[in-house]
Order: C-alpha cells, then structure tokens, then sequence
C-alpha cells in the first residue's frame, strides 16, 4: 500500500500544472481599430483618384498683365475678363457679370456648329430672354476658331423678388414670391466650334447701357480662346 501511495505522488509530482493561456499582444478591439483606419486610408486614397479622374467644370486664374483668365476644361476655352467681375461657374455653364450688373458674359456647350439660332437656345438654360432679333450674321474666325458670328436685341425675363405686404405672415420654409420683369439688351454672340463639339458665348448689357459698354464688350469678345 505504501509503495503505490509512493507511485501516485511520484506521478502527480511529475504532471506539470496546468498554465494559464498566454495573452495575446494585441487586443480584438486594437486590430478592428487598426483594419478599420487601413480600410479608411484606402477610401480616401480612391476617392482622390476619382477626383482626379473626373475633369475640372472651370477656374478664374489672375492675369499678370490684368483681368481675369475663366477657364472651361469641360468646353475647352478660356476668356478674359476685367478684375471687378465676378464669375460663377455651374454644371450647365459658366457666366461673368460686371460690378453694375449691367454686363454679363454667357457660355455654354452647344451640339450646333454652324447654327445661331440653335445655339442661342442653348444660351436659355442660363439666360431666361424672348423676343431675340438677329440684326447681323456672319462667318468668323476668333483666335483660329471658326465661328459664327451674331449681333441683336432681345428682351431678357428677370426674375425679381416680391415683397410681404405689411402685416402678412411669411412662412420661413416657403419659397419667396417672385415676378418675372423684362429688361431689353442687345448682344453679341459667338458659336464656336472647338474639336467635335461647339461652345456658344454670348454677351449681352442693357440696351441703355450697350454704347457705353461697348469696348469692354468687344474686347472680351476677342480674347475667346482654346484652352492651353
């Protein structure tokens, strides 16, 4: 009995005791974190990519010499236009006003490469105007692009804000009021046609105020270039 007693406690002695089970390094939640930031890194990096992938609706660059270069990549042109106007540049074009708001520049892509009356439709996804008479058209070439040249009158439809007769509730949410109010301008425009497709440009001031704006007009007109 002894000897057996003997063996079993040789034998318990000799079994090592059961360990703990090491703990990892590093942690579920640390690994989630960093899979989690690669994943992120990897968005972003696609996201740029796609940026860069997708080209540039316009830009206003400065001038050394003075003005404003407005740059399309999507219609392949650029223009020039004096430092005090301000631009605004849209997925359906890209329109210039002067400081007086008496000015504006027009441009728009047009599927038309020889049609004026077309392409001056097209000017109406910008411009809301009617009544347009066509006093001269001609063939031209601006800056090495064949064009077709336009000048006339037109009646240009404004939309103006309509104020609250005293004492009216104005509901903060609902569109404003507004009432269309016609303005007479004359124009010049050109259609352009760059490589496989057409750019219409159009540049219109108030009828009263044309004479007086008439080199600025002119001189924009002749700076109508393909894009560098």
């Amino acid at each position: 009995m002894r000897k057996w007693t003997l063996l079993l406690f040789a034998a318990l002695i000799a079994v090592p005791a059961c360990e703990k089970p090491e703990t990892k390094k590093e942690e579920p939640a640390k690994e989630k974190k960093a899979e989690d930031e690669k994943a992120k890194e990897a968005d972003d990096e696609k996201a740029e990519a796609e940026a860069d992938a997708v080209p540039e609706k316009g830009s206003v660059v400065a001038n050394p010499d003075g003005g404003q270069w407005v740059k399309s990549p999507t219609y392949g042109v650029e223009f020039l236009i004096p430092d005090e106007w301000t631009v605004k540049i849209e997925d359906d074009g890209i329109s210039a006003t002067d400081s007086d708001e008496s000015t504006t520049v027009v441009l728009v892509g047009s599927k038309s490469q020889g049609m004026i009356q077309d392409a001056l439709n097209n000017v109406k996804r910008k411009v809301e105007f009617k009544d347009a008479k066509l006093q001269d058209t001609k063939d031209a070439i601006v800056n090495g692009l064949p064009a077709q040249n336009v000048r006339g009158t037109a009646v240009v439809v404004n939309q103006v804000p309509v104020p609250p007769e005293p004492g009216a509730k104005v509901d903060p949410k609902a569109a404003p009021k507004t009432e269309a109010m016609d303005q007479e301008i004359q124009f010049i425009a050109y259609n352009v046609q760059v490589g496989k497709g057409g750019v219409t440009m159009m540049i219109f001031s108030q009828a009263e105020m044309y004479e007086a704006k008439r080199d600025t007009i002119e001189g924009i007109a002749k700076t109508l270039k393909r894009l560098k």
